[in-house]
């Protein structure tokens, strides 16, 4: 027999959607006769479970903690946060100005796990050179401060769009980030290959690809900066190898539909169709690049 105390308890066991239909955290919306039920129930005819023992930080038990219909008294572990998360559950500390700040590997696993968890509004500060092998999942929408620091991307089809960002939503921005290492994309036609983003709908200011981006047998794009911009790229160069065996390349974007300022290449571009800047722009706006 298993004993639920708040909705939010039996949250962690089920899921969200029953918390919805019988009541919001914090209040009691499950009851239980331990001696009777063998699950919590929603009807208040039944009794309230208490719990007695210690809690850790995030409320799950402690091994001692044991459970009665009578009454309880239970004392609940504080966040121990270093670096700015909880060792023990990853809890974000965020700093006074509402950022995030990235110290660390596991920094940055704890604001990945935010994100493709449906947290995509998070504003991050980078504090340090990182080596990544996974790209975050679509429609990042906060702040995202590489504060100068570099990226390094190992990245072997991944996904269908491999990047380290794989969609920048209308109200995300990326800034003052270098990636370097590589991204490789040959899995499917579809594939699209980039440094930065593979679709970008936001702001992509002062940013640097170093990295080597190779498309294989795709026919979707490749880019330095993003394949396709419906955004804003303004300030940023690529100084990174592109090479695409069908798709077109371009040392910024494959594609413009947005608008692209003060940006250049240096970079070596190879395809079936290559392009220093832009492969296509039938986009509205190409300023002094």
């Amino acid at each position: 027999v298993t004993a639920y105390t708040t909705a939010q308890t039996y949250e962690s066991q089920v899921n969200k959607v029953q918390i919805f239909v019988f009541g919001s955290d914090g209040a009691i919306n499950f009851y239980q006769n331990l001696d009777e039920d063998d699950i919590p129930v929603p009807f208040n005819n039944h009794a309230q479970v208490y719990a007695s023992g210690r809690k850790h930080c995030d409320g799950s038990d402690y091994d001692d903690v044991t459970y009665n219909n009578e009454s309880g008294t239970t004392t609940q572990d504080e966040h121990n946060y270093e670096n700015g998360y909880c060792t023990f559950c990853h809890e974000m500390q965020l700093g006074e100005d509402g950022y995030f700040y990235i110290n660390d590997q596991e920094g940055w696993e704890v604001f990945a796990q935010a994100h493709n968890g449906g947290k995509s509004n998070l504003n991050v500060k980078l504090n340090t050179d990182l080596e990544i092998t996974q790209k975050l999942n679509d429609g990042y929408c906060g702040i995202f401060d590489g504060q100068g620091h570099t990226i390094t991307l190992n990245m072997n089809n991944s996904a269908s769009r491999d990047a380290l960002f794989d969609c920048l939503g209308g109200k995300g921005v990326i800034r003052n980030l270098i990636v370097a290492g590589s991204v490789y994309g040959s899995e499917s036609t579809h594939d699209e290959v980039a440094g930065i983003c593979a679709w970008n709908y936001g702001i992509i200011d002062r940013c640097h690809n170093m990295a080597q981006a190779t498309e294989n047998n795709c026919t979707m794009g490749c880019a330095g900066i993003c394949t396709k911009n419906y955004g804003t790229i303004i300030n940023c160069w690529n100084s990174g190898k592109i090479t695409s065996s069908e798709s077109s390349s371009g040392g910024i974007v494959s594609k413009n539909y947005g608008i692209i300022k003060n940006c250049y290449n240096s970079g070596e571009i190879s395809g079936n169709e290559a392009c220093g800047i832009a492969n296509s722009s039938p986009g509205p706006t190409l300023v002094n690049c």
